[in-house]
């Protein structure tokens, strides 16, 4: 992001030099486009869900905090409360339960237990991250708060969780009526991008299958 930032900086700065203070070297025009851009994957995502005006744009800016989390870290575990629901502006996540891997999420996605967090009860899940990551989080407070003050902000939360849901009955289906082979198919058709970043051990745990079945299938696969 900061190679695109410099190089609309390096376009824009001669016009717009003359509308800004003397003092402003290019350092402080970085900074301040960065400030405009920030932000932008995570509200072009929600309006793939709900249009929203540019009062409300601004208004989710200051909802939403952007955090790093680490390679290995967990932002939930299991028997504790959800109380924040993030976007992935950059990295890649896995849930389990009981060491089973059953998602992953990544770039442009939103993440949480939202059983847990809209009940405020213990999640049975958890969530760690596969990659260094960075997040835009939103407490459960500030989420019902959205919800009330954008115009379509229910209908944003309803459609996360039908989403949600839907995943949730898919993968449940696959596991019980696909083959091992083809459960692999449908993860590549799915997850095709991450297919080269997943260890394949964590494949294996959301197939269900071990470790050594996935290199068999693998091998039967591409040598089709």
């Amino acid at each position: 992001m900061k190679t695109q930032l410099t190089r609309v900086a390096n376009l824009t700065l001669p016009f717009v030099s003359y509308l800004l203070p003397k003092k402003l070297n290019f350092a402080n025009y970085y900074n301040f486009a960065e400030k405009q851009y920030k932000m932008e994957a995570l509200l072009n995502a929600i309006q793939n869900y709900v249009p929203l005006s540019l009062k409300e744009r601004e208004l989710i800016k200051g909802l939403f905090s952007e955090i790093s989390v680490p390679k290995n870290t967990h932002i939930l575990k299991a028997d504790n409360i959800c109380k924040y629901l993030y976007f992935i502006k950059e990295g890649l996540f896995r849930q389990y339960i009981d060491e089973q891997t059953v998602h992953f999420n990544y770039e442009n996605s939103f993440m949480c237990d939202l059983v847990s967090l809209s009940t405020q009860t213990p999640s049975l899940k958890s969530f760690e991250a596969l990659e260094d990551s960075v997040l835009y989080k939103i407490s459960y407070t500030d989420l019902h708060n959205l919800c009330q003050k954008v115009q379509y902000g229910e209908r944003f939360n309803r459609l996360l969780v039908e989403e949600a849901f839907h995943k949730t009955i898919l993968y449940i289906y696959d596991l019980h009526k696909q083959t091992p082979t083809q459960r692999y198919k449908t993860f590549l058709q799915q997850f095709k991008e991450l297919n080269q970043r997943i260890p394949q051990y964590y494949i294996a745990s959301y197939l269900g299958i071990t470790p050594q079945s996935l290199s068999r299938i693998r091998r039967k696969i591409f040598s089709e």
